[in-house]
């Protein structure tokens, strides 16, 4: 149940439970905190945590109420004796607070609809939806205006519009531009005034998937695709009469989410034509006369919706919702639907979303309501579950700075390189060397090329095959600084496994367009490549990690179709069969060594993107800690107990995260039993 309006008494309440409760023999063990009475409604919840946990890295306390989850987030850290920190996370003072936040089914549309618009600044109890192509195949005159139960007719467009964007409110809407019935890009605009629609100012460009916010006498109309160019970065100011021209975005845009007012505005994701930032996350903020960068985005968004002011946002992509507070993105409530081409009114407390299409392109009726509120169900059983022990544990660190896909990378989790790989316009030669905080841009290969394997340190790294036009034999070294020719491949090879260093490297498995699938495996002495054994199974994209002459290939796939558990070692001389993996994949990450080693993330036979993560002792694989974004065709590198991967494919495209894989070893496990984590509830009690 969620409710909107706060009645009733507020009690404030704490529950105190030691980690005995929570058994530290066990890695996960769920609790119960407090049972509330049927109706009472949660709507504030911290932790505070004892000074005996500082010496725990990374645990989460994972908190739900009936299964339904309200917060993941980490308990504790490092102690650091030369800033004084004691270790300790409390959630109540910093920016890990516990949000109600959660998102219901709302009152489903008339009519099934793919990209229309909403009135962005309209309320969720008085919203309004118009235009947008439907399950007949065509584009739509009719309006569909929302009380916050239910959606009724409303006047029709003069003109039958798709994939255009809204402005205004219910009684005061704008529609501005879109595609036709023709799939002609419109410079024409739309005012509604409750009951029906007349015809308002022009652009002086016409464009569909452009981004709008804002009021009818004070709206904003932002990038897009216009007729004849794919971009803009063109800015239009309306006053209620007539459009004028404002500040140009810092790139050519179109087809993200747009929010706030015409004097405070943000969008977000997108596709953008130029390698500034990253596509899909970068953020910008206009102040009424030009436009400057901001934070970017946790996930990627595109074609999707958003709405509140620039202070205080709300996007949401096909599985997350982002707040946004002019400064930072947080994470929210996922939304129930996975849906794309539709658009969003309200604000961060009370939005609304409705219509567009699901994965698999099929137009949508339903509409979602997100309200922050709190929590309310029949049981009220909250529980808490300790993850980890701080053991093992995956952290989103920085993005780098150009999103890329089937990119190697070499080096340690402090010191890493990633180089090359597909953007957005294609491949690229980018290098980019990570310091343990931040990456940087440094001297680019001497050619675009994806699909190559790596080998050796950020100050010693190797680039191996690959193809650019074709299947490339050609191999560079990298000195920390600059990248110079190494010696040729023996067969021109792409999407192989390398391990190793500059001076003794190896390449194995992979394919080419003139030979298919290898087993065959190349070894290099910093100067030239020879031939080395040959693997039980031809394959491509699988893990590869070690030295070379003593190292693993696991996983992969070739077009029979195969997907491959089989794990095989290599004495620098023969392969020899091992353990199988847990999971068959290809396309995943691994570092360390063969006798201790971990392989991440890939895509199944199904072409899911999976998250799952195993340790390999030299003799067999264990599952680990989960990565916390499934991906593909990432960077890698690092040991098993220190790894860092980078870029590759997410649900959403092409990505720059970056993710930490650490395990730890605290001294005295037995310590955990002197510590405790305090529950703050604020509840909402109706018996009266």
């Amino acid at each position: 149940m969620q409710i909107k309006t706060y009645e009733g008494e507020l009690i404030t309440t704490s529950v105190t439970k030691t980690y005995t409760d929570f058994n530290p023999a066990s890695t996960s063990q769920a609790v119960d905190i407090i049972t509330l009475g049927a109706g009472d409604t949660v709507v504030d919840l911290s932790i505070d945590v004892d000074n005996a946990f500082g010496g725990i890295v990374n645990s989460e306390c994972i908190l739900s109420m009936d299964s339904q989850l309200i917060s993941e987030k980490p308990i504790s850290r490092h102690n650091n004796t030369s800033s004084g920190t004691d270790g300790f996370r409390d959630l109540a003072s910093d920016p890990y607070l516990v949000i109600p936040t959660a998102w219901s089914l709302g009152g489903d549309l008339n009519t099934a609809k793919q990209g229309p618009m909403m009135a962005s600044n309209a309320s969720l109890s008085a919203a309004l939806n118009m235009g947008g192509y439907t399950s007949a195949g065509a584009p739509s005159v009719t309006s569909e205006e929302y009380n916050g139960t239910t959606w009724s007719a409303g006047g029709d467009l003069s003109t039958a519009r798709y994939k255009s964007n809204g402005c205004g409110t219910q009684t005061a809407g704008l529609a501005v531009g879109g595609k036709n019935a023709g799939a002609t890009s419109l410079a024409t605009c739309e005012e509604y005034n409750g009951a029906s629609w007349s015809a308002g100012g022009s652009l002086s460009l016409d464009r569909f998937g452009a981004g709008s916010c804002g009021l009818q006498t004070a709206g904003l109309a932002v990038g897009g695709e216009p007729t004849a160019v794919s971009y803009t970065d063109t800015t239009e100011e309306y006053d209620g009469a007539a459009w004028s021209s404002g500040g140009a975005t810092l790139v050519e845009w179109k087809r993200g989410p747009c929010f706030g007012i015409q004097t405070g505005a943000a969008l977000v994701g997108g596709y953008l034509t130029s390698g500034v930032g990253e596509k899909g996350f970068d953020t910008q903020l206009y102040n009424g006369t030009s436009w400057s960068y901001a934070t970017k985005s946790l996930s990627w968004m595109v074609d999707s919706g958003s709405c509140g002011t620039q202070s205080v946002g709300l996007s949401q992509t096909y599985n997350s919702t982002q707040f946004f507070d002019s400064v930072n993105w947080s994470m929210a409530s996922r939304p129930i639907v996975s849906r794309s081409w539709y658009n969003a009114c309200g604000s961060q407390a009370e939005a609304l979303t409705a219509g567009g299409q699901d994965l698999d392109g099929v137009k949508l009726v339903s509409s979602e309501e997100h309200v922050l509120s709190g929590f309310s169900s029949s049981q009220q059983t909250i529980q808490a579950t300790v993850e980890s022990i701080g053991l093992e544990n995956w952290t989103t660190v920085s993005h780098i700075n150009e999103p890329r896909t089937k990119i190697p990378g070499c080096g340690t989790q402090s010191a890493g390189l990633v180089f090359g790989g597909i953007e957005n316009s294609g491949r690229v030669a980018t290098t980019e060397e990570y310091d343990g905080t931040g990456w940087t841009v440094t001297s680019n290969l001497s050619s675009a090329k994806s699909q190559q394997a790596g080998a050796g340190t950020q100050n010693a790294g190797l680039c191996f095959g690959g193809y650019l036009s074709g299947d490339l034999n050609s191999t560079e070294e990298y000195n920390g600084a600059a990248w110079s020719a190494g010696g040729n491949l023996n067969t021109a090879v792409r999407t192989h496994g390398g391990c190793g260093t500059q001076n003794a490297a190896l390449s194995t498995c992979g394919q080419s367009t003139t030979s298919g699938y290898h087993a065959g495996s190349e070894e290099y002495n910093g100067a030239s490549w020879s031939v080395g054994g040959s693997t039980t199974v031809a394959r491509q994209n699988p893990i590869c990690s070690g030295t070379q002459t003593l190292s693993f290939c696991a996983g992969g796939s070739d077009n029979t179709p195969a997907f491959y558990y089989l794990t095989e070692e290599y004495d620098g001389t023969v392969w020899y069969l091992s353990n199988d993996r847990s999971v068959s994949v290809t396309g995943a990450g691994s570092a360390g060594t063969q006798g201790a080693a971990i392989g991440f993330g890939g895509y199944d036979e199904n072409d899911l993107l999976v998250s799952t993560s195993e340790k390999y002792n030299g003799a067999t694989w264990s599952i680990s800690k989960n990565m916390n974004i499934a991906k593909n065709n990432m960077a890698s590198m690092g040991d098993q107990s220190a790894t860092l991967e980078a870029g590759g494919t997410i649900s959403s495209g092409r990505s720059g995260i970056a993710q930490e894989f650490s395990i730890y070893t605290p001294n005295n496990l037995s310590n955990l039993n002197a510590g405790s984590l305090t529950f703050n509830i604020k509840y909402i009690n109706y018996s009266g």
